[in-house]
């Protein structure tokens, strides 16, 4: 039987979870620190998602300044900046120029 499950994970970029991301700063102090709870649970989730051989997709902003949301939001989660990057908690792996391999 084939698999047909995954994790994924959304918008868990630095960007949109610590202080100094446009996101996060938007959201305010309560927002980041709501954002900032989940990671160890999530981490562990997906620990045992990969050690059961389960796929973890990553999905999340990396812009360019052309790209049309930045009409109606500000510059946030730049492609090949520390901003878009994954949290480094929910990891296994260095990502590269804003791509995140699939594992």
């Amino acid at each position: 039987m084939s698999q047909s499950a995954a994790v994924l994970v959304i918008d868990m970029a630095k960007d949109f979870v610590y202080r100094g991301g446009t996101m996060a700063d938007a959201g305010g102090p309560e927002y980041q620190t709501r954002a900032q709870a989940i990671i160890p649970r999530l981490a562990k989730l997906l620990g045992a998602a990969r050690s059961a051989g389960i796929p973890v997709i990553y999905a999340t902003d990396a812009h360019t300044p052309q790209d049309k949301e930045l009409r109606k939001w500000p510059p946030h989660s730049m492609a090949g900046t520390h901003q878009a990057e994954i949290v480094s908690e929910l990891t296994a792996a260095t990502i590269c120029n804003g791509v995140t391999p699939i594992w």
